[in-house]
């Protein structure tokens, strides 16, 4: 019995100090699977953490995703020198090349955040005068949610166009800009028809990335015609009628009537919007005041449902 149980002593001592050689061993010399875990939190500070974030071992193509926290881990990874690439909606992809200089890495990842696009807006102005050449103007527009607050400009760009212009900001989340055809290189607003714009947002470290695109659906080249009053030699009461003919252009419209003091430069002293397509006048519901020199004038504008905008002739009168 005593010889047995030294017997067992000494193969348990050459046991001990062997080398572990079964690779399926986590504490083998010869163990061939490693792991990756980590953070993955929002850049701008104080850091918070991301859930759902797909993390991806591309040597393996193993996926996993952070939780609550903002935590993942993928095990049994085979140690070839590959990227960790982590991704989520919303935020600019992020990767590191891993290099296994050990068995258990740890990383930590800072996703920035992508400006979201809440609206984009493009539509045309064709205002029509008594010269041969009409005013044309195109709109951008857009609403932007800056949520890590580090957006530095806003631009518009058509490549085939070559276009690229810069918006302005006009709140912390609203830009925008007009254009004539001759500042965009362009002979009509027509070319622009159906033509896509893309928004391009600049962030404070240099980034730039298109956040949406939209086009120009329209130009009103169509011109309303107005009846009444005309000219300088129609005197109206303080509340005139304003009248102008039936406008069919062939789609979905609205009218707008803004009334302007002919002054330098001229002011806007009445406006109504909204006024269905079907009507042919509108009366003027705030007492306009005499003016027995400069006069007033009244323009009848269409605007579709894009805000596409083609407008009457100016038609001037006078208050007694």
């Amino acid at each position: 019995m005593k010889i047995l149980l030294f017997i067992l002593s000494i193969l348990l001592i050459i046991s001990c100090d062997a080398p572990r050689e079964n690779p399926l061993d986590p504490n083998g010399d010869n163990y061939k699977f490693y792991s990756i875990q980590g953070y993955v939190k929002t850049q701008t500070g104080p850091p918070q953490p991301i859930e759902n974030a797909i993390v991806t071992w591309g040597a393996d193509a193993k996926i996993t995703y952070t939780n609550a926290e903002g935590f993942f881990r993928i095990d049994n990874v085979n140690p070839v020198n590959d990227y960790l690439i982590v991704e989520k909606s919303g935020f600019l992809k992020d990767s590191n090349y891993i290099n296994w200089v050990r068995r258990n890495i740890s990383v930590e990842y800072f996703l920035n955040s992508i400006p979201e696009l809440t609206e984009f807006n493009i539509y045309s102005e064709y205002e029509n005068n008594y010269t041969l050449n009409p005013r044309t103007r195109i709109f951008f527009e857009a609403v932007v949610n800056d949520r890590e607050g580090d957006l530095d400009s806003l631009y518009i760009a058509n490549e085939d166009l070559k276009i690229k212009k810069l918006l302005e900001r006009k709140t912390f989340s609203l830009f925008d800009a007009s254009f004539s055809q001759a500042s965009l290189g362009i002979n009509s607003l027509e070319e622009l028809i159906g033509k896509e714009f893309h928004l391009i947002a600049l962030d404070k470290s240099g980034k730039e990335y298109s956040i949406g695109n939209s086009n120009l659906k329209r130009v009103i080249r169509q011109e309303i015609e107005f009846i009444s009053p005309a000219t300088l030699l129609d005197t109206v009461s303080t509340q005139p009628n304003l009248r102008w003919r039936r406008f069919q252009p062939g789609f979905k419209f609205e009218y707008t009537v803004r009334v302007f003091e002919n002054l330098t430069p001229p002011e806007l002293r009445w406006e109504r919007s909204g006024i269905s397509s079907d009507s042919i006048s509108v009366k003027v519901n705030v007492p306009l005041q005499p003016n027995t020199t400069q006069g007033y004038y009244w323009v009848v504008w269409c605007v579709d449902e894009f805000n596409n905008k083609g407008s009457s002739k100016p038609a001037s009168f006078r208050v007694k």
